[in-house]
C-alpha cells in the first residue's frame, strides 16, 4: 500500500467513525526533547487528527508544553518536562508517583516515596539534571462527557527490562494502595520500552534481535507487555478492529509505544481504529505517533 493510499484509508476510518456515532481518540508520542526541530509539525499532526488525550513524553522544556496546549485550546498537567498531558475535556488530579530511577538516587524524598508507593503533586516530581522537574508518570482524572477515566502518560527506562518492571511495580503498589474499593477505568499511555513478541514472525524476530545487538542495545524483551497482561489492561493496537501504518513506533524498528487501557475503560470506549502515524520519516522525532479512536 502506497504511502497516499494508507493516508486516504486513514482519512476514511476517522470519517466513518465519526459518523458512526461518539468517538474518543487518544494519542501517545515521544517529542525526543523537540530535538528533531518537529514542533510545528508535531502541532499539525495533533490538530489534523483531532485528537482529544494525548501522553507526551521526553520533554524537555516547559514553554513547549504550554504552549502547545494554547495552540490546541487544551487543558494540559505536567511540568513541561518528562512526561505530559494534554486533554480536550477538563482534568483534576494531576499527580505523579515516584518510581525507582537512577537519576533520583540524591533526592530522600524519591527514595521515601518510591519504597511507600507515594502519590507526589507534580510540581515535586522529581529532578533529572539541572533544576529541571522530570516526572516519567504523570497521571490526570479526565472528565469526559460520558463518565471519567484516569490517563497515565507513562516513559520507562530505555534500557533495562527490570528497571522498567521495577517502576510499573511502584505505580501499580500505588494504584493498588489507592484504589483498594474502587475500579476507576483508566488508560496508560506512553513510550514503555519494550516488546510483544506476537508483533514478529520467526524471521523477523531472529533480524530484530540481530539488528539491535550490533547497535550495542538491549536485547528483545516482553516481561514489562505480559504483566500488563496480566493485571488486566488491553493492548489497544491488538484488539482494535483496524490497524492502519507500520507496526514499528521507533528508529529501532521494533513497537515499544502502547495505549493499554483497562477492562472498565474498554466496556465503556471500544477501540475500534488504531493508527501509527509516520513522524520518523517526517523528520519530526524518533517516534512515531500512535493514535487509537475508541467508539463511546
Amino acid at each position: 500500500m502506497s504511502d497516499l493510499e494508507a493516508r486516504l484509508d486513514a482519512d476514511v476510518g476517522r470519517v466513518e467513525s465519526q459518523l458512526a456515532g461518539k468517538s474518543l481518540r487518544i494519542a501517545t508520542i515521544n517529542v525526543h526533547g523537540w530535538k528533531d526541530m518537529g514542533y510545528n509539525g508535531i502541532v499539525e499532526m495533533l490538530a489534523n487528527y483531532e485528537c482529544d488525550v494525548v501522553a507526551l513524553n521526553e520533554l524537555l522544556e516547559w514553554k513547549p508544553l504550554a504552549k502547545l496546549a494554547r495552540q490546541l485550546k487544551m487543558h494540559y498537567v505536567g511540568t513541561g518536562c518528562g512526561s505530559g498531558i494534554l486533554s480536550r475535556y477538563p482534568v483534576s488530579e494531576a499527580q505523579t508517583v515516584a518510581v525507582e530511577d537512577h537519576d533520583f538516587k540524591d533526592r530522600r524524598v524519591f527514595r521515601a516515596a518510591v519504597r511507600n508507593g507515594r502519590w507526589l503533586p507534580v510540581k515535586d516530581s522529581g529532578m533529572s539534571s539541572g533544576q529541571m522537574d522530570v516526572p516519567r508518570i504523570v497521571k490526570a482524572l479526565i472528565h469526559h462527557p460520558d463518565g471519567p477515566f484516569e490517563f497515565y502518560a507513562v516513559y520507562l527506562n530505555s534500557s533495562s527490562e527490570p528497571h522498567r518492571m521495577r517502576q510499573m511495580g511502584n505505580l501499580f503498589s500505588a494504584m493498588d494502595n489507592r484504589q483498594a474499593t474502587t475500579d476507576v477505568p483508566a488508560v496508560m499511555a506512553g513510550d514503555f520500552n519494550s516488546v510483544t513478541f506476537e508483533d514478529y514472525t520467526t524471521e523477523q524476530f531472529e533480524a530484530l534481535a540481530r539488528y539491535k545487538k550490533e547497535n550495542g542495545r538491549e536485547a528483545l524483551t516482553n516481561e514489562l507487555t505480559n504483566h500488563m497482561k496480566e493485571r488486566g489492561y488491553v493492548d489497544c493496537w491488538q484488539v482494535s478492529d483496524t490497524k492502519i501504518g507500520p507496526l514499528a513506533t521507533c528508529s529501532y524498528r521494533t513497537r515499544i509505544d502502547y495505549i493499554w487501557a483497562s477492562a472498565s475503560f474498554t466496556a465503556q470506549f471500544q477501540p475500534k481504529q488504531t493508527e501509527v502515524v509516520e513522524m520518523i520519516e517526517r523528520g519530526l522525532t524518533d517516534h512515531n505517533m500512535v493514535v487509537c479512536s475508541f467508539n463511546v
